[in-house]
């Protein structure tokens, strides 16, 4: 079975270079409180103080998760911003055969009808 590549629709595309400004500006930080319960002395816990963009968290979530294992005989690496942002660059380019393109695609489209929604 032959895979094509799959390229953008051209009236998704304002949506999924939205997606991609986004993943560039945003992303997981993490800062050090001190304990609501101390347990001892300087105590501290992590909170997060900005999160991932809600549609990166989807699309992670759908692949395994785990340490990224660099043995060619173990295929459930997990993947990153970097990947995703790859795919994202492809898909407004020449076009990508990542599966992940089709989510991608899906979550613009849910971006493009709020949009649309919005403006009438």
């Amino acid at each position: 079975m032959i895979v094509r590549p799959v390229s953008c629709p051209e009236h998704l595309r304002p949506a999924v270079e939205w997606m991609l400004l986004e993943l560039d500006r945003t992303g997981l930080v993490v800062d050090l409180v001190p304990a609501p319960d101390q347990r001892h002395h300087s105590h501290m816990i992590r909170v997060a103080a900005e999160s991932n963009p809600e549609w990166y968290r989807d699309v992670l979530a759908l692949y395994p998760r785990g340490r990224r294992n660099r043995d060619a005989r173990y295929t459930d690496a997990t993947i990153n911003r970097r990947d995703v942002r790859r795919v994202i660059e492809r898909l407004l380019g020449t076009g990508t055969r990542s599966a992940m393109a089709a989510h991608i695609l899906a979550h613009a489209q849910g971006l493009h009808d709020q949009y649309n929604e919005e403006a009438a």
